[in-house]
């Protein structure tokens, strides 16, 4: 295998971790904003008794885990960026721009 064979299959690939996921598919068919908020909030204490980030296996890559960094901001935050070796392009950063949910 080439270097850049090499660096391509290393490269880190958007996946969505499955608690994250879940998450996701429950705010979507919340019945209203106070159903998504009480959802929201037992994520958020989820995550506060276990910490983070995140590290779950996927059941599609059992050798594989997704590693999900969370922030939980407001309003007015806009963009969230994560600046780590091995982790990101910083030649790239919108690559590494996190998702809000």
């Amino acid at each position: 295998m080439s270097d850049a064979a090499r660096a391509a299959d290393a490269a880190p690939r958007p996946v969505t971790g499955p608690r994250v996921a879940r998450l996701a598919r429950q705010l979507e068919t919340a019945r209203d904003s106070a159903a998504r908020d009480a959802l929201t909030e037992a994520f958020w204490d989820g995550v506060t008794r276990t910490g983070t980030p995140l590290v779950e296996a996927l059941d599609d890559a059992p050798d594989h885990r997704a590693v999900t960094f969370l922030w939980r901001g407001h309003r007015a935050t806009r963009q969230v960026l994560l600046m780590a070796t091995g982790i990101g392009d910083r030649d790239r950063p919108a690559d590494t721009l996190f998702h809000h949910l």
